[in-house]
């Protein structure tokens, strides 16, 4: 087969249908080219023609520039002598984004360019005031959902990762061993202080403080006042003695200078000149190609229109996320045979890709009070905020203003077999446009509930062989497990009495927002709040789980090992989110950059690599 012609035809159309129409024409007499390249072992007549055709070689090939890719790029290519490619399908972050004061996903509603957007499948549990539909965002460009979450640095408890140890049979994912990578990362100058470093970190890539606008906002001293009132005590929840069994914390952000401090700005940022680390930007990868023996050689992507292809001597590392991972992972073969041949992909390997996708339901409460109290940019920026920002880098537009301290408690579930602390209370003001039926001339918060032990399972899948942001299925089955929905009322009733029940807060007026769909059933009953959190709950975005973590991969629906290999392929491995076997009690940024650092060390030190 003359492989030009091939390029040629497929860089002649623009429509991704075709395309892939053509490719999967020569897709047997291709992968076999790819087969000799890998078999040849890149001998010189070989290279040859890889530079005539010019196709690219370099030892990593990193799939996703997102929270895992920047940290694993930055890692493998602190060797001079490793040849590292990174591959992000969308560009630098908005510089809109490094603003903590504005809210990220009004930036995301406005720039598909930052963020993938797009729907649930029909829920019948949750987000009924979208119709079912619940909205997803997941992070695009580098730096990926660090460029537009909440900032907040928060990892879980540490049973959670001694389960992860128990079910992958291996003990780096016990907590007392990954607790060394959570402080490798971090230089942490947050509100606990001094610092107790048998559970933080300092020096590491990533800041981790701002405690400026917690010690000036009068919503958090407030919202402390009833927890305490409540019986919860004050801890760290990154303290693993005190993350245990929950309590009231203060919010530890990724923010330096008065600026978001992502990923890319962490660990990818300070390194992009290195001489051996290449960064492709606006380049979406389709395909993992393998070879007779099944191992993974190299990818192949569009750039500018351009379909190209690059070719890894020892691993591709997919970082893409657990929407993008688990997709690449499909729309190469490598799936759940019934899915893809459904959809006229050919199943080169049977794993449940997809088969486990978790997110974190929640609800959120809100209230109003008759006192103007909370800073809202909205309202109330000035032109010396603007001053202080601009020219220091602090004040109020450099905090992240609306988010005010948050609760771990444990459900009647958790505490009757002594678990994790499974919900989250997280306590923010909310501006009166928020939401249509607030006013602008009332102050607002919210306590959002989150059931952060979930146990619900879910689908991701594909819908059509072609690549098409609309073909995605995604159903995070939200209260599929009755328990969860059990759990999210006692969470909504905690927060309740928390609230209605503190004498600082009765003296503010505070009055709760009823809503308009539930108001013919008597308040506060299991009817009242089953169909509150039918109206009024929705994603927390921190998916997980689609790549599972496993002993083998019969084990817990597993697709990868407890070393991040891909099961029956060579070369491959998911490093991000997807790999989680149980989602943390916890938001999942650091847990991810936690996994990429795991990840990294054992690329670098597997003997097949060296």
């Amino acid at each position: 087969m003359d492989r030009n012609l091939v390029l040629v035809a497929l860089n002649a159309f623009s429509s991704s249908s075709v395309l892939l129409l053509v490719f999967f024409t020569y897709q047997t007499n291709f992968l076999d080219y790819l087969s000799t390249i890998q078999e040849a072992k890149l001998n010189q007549e070989i290279a040859m023609k890889m530079q005539e055709w010019n196709i690219e070689v370099f030892d990593y090939i990193i799939v996703g520039g997102g929270t895992a890719g920047c940290v694993v790029a930055n890692r493998l290519s602190e060797n001079p002598k490793n040849k590292v490619l990174l591959l992000e399908r969308g560009g630098d972050p908005n510089p809109l984004t490094l603003i903590p004061a504005l809210t990220s996903s009004n930036l995301v509603a406005e720039s598909k360019t930052i963020a993938y957007v797009g729907q649930t499948s029909t829920q019948s549990k949750a987000c009924l005031n979208q119709g079912g539909n619940c909205s997803v965002f997941a992070g695009r460009g580098l730096g990926g959902s660090t460029n537009i979450n909440g900032m907040v640095y928060i990892r879980g408890s540490p049973q959670i990762f001694d389960l992860w140890s128990e079910i992958t049979k291996d003990d780096i994912w016990a907590y007392k061993n990954v607790l060394k990578y959570f402080k490798k990362s971090e230089d942490y100058d947050g509100y606990y202080q001094p610092i107790d470093t048998n559970y933080h970190g300092t020096g590491g890539e990533w800041y981790i403080g701002n405690t400026e606008r917690q010690e000036g906002n009068p919503a958090t001293q407030y919202f402390f006042n009833a927890a305490e009132n409540s019986g919860f005590s004050l801890i760290d929840i990154n303290n693993g003695a005190e993350a245990r069994t929950g309590g009231y914390s203060h919010m530890d952000f990724y923010i330096k200078s008065g600026q978001r401090f992502g990923t890319y700005s962490a660990f990818l940022e300070p390194v992009i000149n290195r001489t051996n680390l290449n960064v492709y930007r606006y380049s979406r990868v389709f395909e993992i190609t393998l070879n007779k023996a099944k191992r993974a050689t190299g990818v192949l992507y569009i750039q500018n229109g351009v379909v190209k292809e690059v070719v890894a001597r020892k691993e591709v590392i997919l970082s893409a996320g657990a929407l993008g991972s688990a997709e690449l992972l499909m729309r190469s073969g490598i799936g759940p045979s019934e899915v893809l041949e459904s959809i006229g992909i050919p199943a080169r390997i049977n794993l449940p890709v997809g088969k486990t996708l978790i997110d974190q339901p929640s609800a959120g409460l809100v209230f109003s009070i008759n006192k103007t109290l909370f800073y809202y940019p909205q309202r109330d920026t000035t032109l010396t905020d603007i001053y202080d920002y601009v020219n220091n880098g602090s004040g109020n537009i450099g905090n992240e203003f609306s988010s005010a301290g948050y609760i771990f408690a444990q459900s009647s579930f958790a505490r009757n077999t002594d678990g994790f602390p499974d919900l989250e209370l997280f306590y923010s003001t909310l501006f009166g446009t928020s939401l249509p039926s607030l006013s602008p001339d009332v102050d607002y918060f919210s306590c959002n509930v989150g059931v952060v032990g979930v146990k619900s399972i879910g689908e991701f899948r594909l819908l059509t062989r072609y690549m098409d942001d609309k073909g995605l299925f995604i159903n995070p089955n939200y209260f599929g497990n009755p328990e969860d929905l059990q759990a999210m009322i006692e969470g909504l009733t905690t927060s309740l009495d928390l609230f209605l029940n503190s004498p600082e807060f009765q003296a503010l007026g505070i009055k709760f927002q009823t809503v308009a769909a539930c108001d013919g059933i008597e308040f506060n009953t299991t009817d009242y709040w089953t169909c509150y959190i039918k109206e009024q709950s929705g994603p927390s975005l921190h998916y997980t789980g689609t790549s599972r973590m496993g002993f083998d991969d019969k084990n817990f629906s597993a697709v990868v090992n407890s070393k991040l290999k891909v099961f029956d392929i060579g070369g491959l491995r998911v490093v991000d989110a997807s790999i989680m076997p149980i989602s943390p009690n916890a938001h999942t940024s650091a847990a991810t950059v936690m996994i990429a650092e795991v990840g990294a060390e054992l690329i670098l030190n597997d003997p097949a690599n060296n």
